[in-house]
């Protein structure tokens, strides 16, 4: 008012916070809870991601302790995978790789699925959407990337075969890439979270590093997996869907082990795997990573309209 110039470029209103009982939390009607006691049992940064969780930008948000809880899960599933990639690294500094030659599928796939997110956050921190971004962040850190990737390449990490060290070196730079990623951005909306992880790989603090930037998706034919390079016919193919759809083969292999009361490790005869055209190469490609991650002897892939997993004891 007295110069005469706006305060503020932006301005960010937030919506109000309703109690359990599903009322505006308001200390005269007895339905608050006190931010002190959600401190001693969660963390400030658990509170900070329910909040992101909680709903769009100024619209009312209900307070729900299982939100927290999800939270609090997400920040031990964070520091966990972390201790994983620190014990998976043999020196300090980031292995090099040639990607062509070292990567797999599940490598590619979880890149290729990282820059995807990295597009998805970058949007929505920028529009101030911080459901959109925490939603896409601890999904694919989570669901993807924890419950999949780095299950799919522990027999890679803790190989013993030299034959196995470039494919280990291109998981290890996998494993690296996606986790400081993800730090960076989960920094934003859990500071102390993510600062306490990186303080495990780097004296430099978190809040000094760059926001990944997305990358358009390179060709596919760019790339070669176990020797066989994708050529023009498969331009089309997208490494995001054939991971997803081999993770897919995975996990029916070990439902199956499980109605059979076999333990996962248990090695196995073989799996017989019918697949669209679309995902047959893809597939034969993964072959001999699939056969390492469930232990079996033989893999084989053949066309079919209907897809069909089945092991062999």
């Amino acid at each position: 008012i007295l110069t005469g110039n706006k305060p503020f470029e932006k301005l960010l209103i937030n919506g109000m916070i309703l109690g359990t009982d599903g009322k505006r939390m308001h200390k005269s009607k007895g339905n608050g809870v006190s931010p002190d006691d959600l401190l001693k049992k969660y963390s400030a940064d658990a509170i900070r991601l329910w909040s992101a969780l909680s709903g769009a930008i100024g619209k009312d948000k209900p307070f729900i302790y299982n939100d927290i809880e999800y939270a609090k899960n997400f920040i031990t599933k964070l520091v966990n995978s972390a201790l994983f990639v620190k014990g998976a690294m043999a020196e300090s500094k980031m292995p090099k790789i040639e990607p062509s030659k070292d990567m797999e599928l599940f490598d590619i796939w979880i890149l290729n699925r990282l820059n995807t997110t990295i597009k998805l956050v970058s949007d929505s921190y920028e529009a101030f959407n911080f459901y959109d971004a925490a939603t896409a962040l601890i999904n694919f850190y989570w669901h993807e990337f924890c419950d999949y990737y780095i299950e799919n390449v522990k027999h890679r990490i803790y190989s013993e075969d030299k034959k196995m060290e470039r494919s280990r070196k291109a998981a290890t730079f996998t494993l690296n890439t996606v986790l400081a990623s993800t730090l960076a951005m989960l920094a934003p909306i859990a500071p102390h979270a993510a600062e306490e992880v990186n303080s495990m790989f780097s004296a430099k603090s978190i809040t000094l590093a760059q926001m990944p930037e997305y990358k358009e998706r390179p060709r596919q034919s760019d790339y070669v997996i176990n020797g066989i390079v994708y050529g023009n016919e498969l331009i089309d193919i997208d490494y995001e869907l054939a991971g997803a759809f081999i993770n897919n083969i995975i996990s029916e292999v070990r439902k199956q082990k499980s109605r059979g009361k076999l333990a996962l490790n248990k090695p196995i005869t073989s799996i017989n795997i019918n697949v669209p055209e679309e995902y047959y190469k893809a597939t034969e490609a993964a072959k001999s990573e699939i056969g390492q991650i469930c232990k079996s002897s033989s893999v084989k892939v053949s066309k079919h309209q209907q897809y069909s997993v089945e092991i062999v004891v």
